[in-house]
């Protein structure tokens, strides 16, 4: 379902916090190059809290409820976590691979 306050506070927060890394350290927000950096790069602490918070939020979102919201729990309650890991790698990895060519 739609929700175009919770989206447009979405879009918001999305925003501030991208444009707040490029500002502060002319850094462009990519996952990829994020876990990349916290592995085998720098090992800086902001990159660890971008980890956690990718993965905290949707246990949060999970334990408060959908929140009267069309969350697709039903689409992706069918599918392995193993399946949905491993695409989730493979994306990862591909275009991590990209940027090396």
């Amino acid at each position: 379902m739609f929700t175009p306050y919770q989206t447009l506070i979405g879009g918001y927060l999305l925003h501030l916090s991208t444009s707040s890394l490029l500002t502060l350290t002319g850094r462009v927000l990519g996952i990829s190059g994020i876990v990349d950096g916290a592995i085998l790069g720098d090992k800086s602490r902001w990159r660890w809290s971008m980890i956690g918070g990718m993965l905290l939020g949707p246990v949060v979102a999970l334990a408060l409820g959908s929140l009267g919201v069309d969350d697709g729990q039903e689409m992706w309650a069918g599918l392995p976590w193993a399946r949905v890991g491993a695409a989730g790698l493979l994306v990862g990895l591909g275009s991590r691979v990209s940027t090396w060519l």
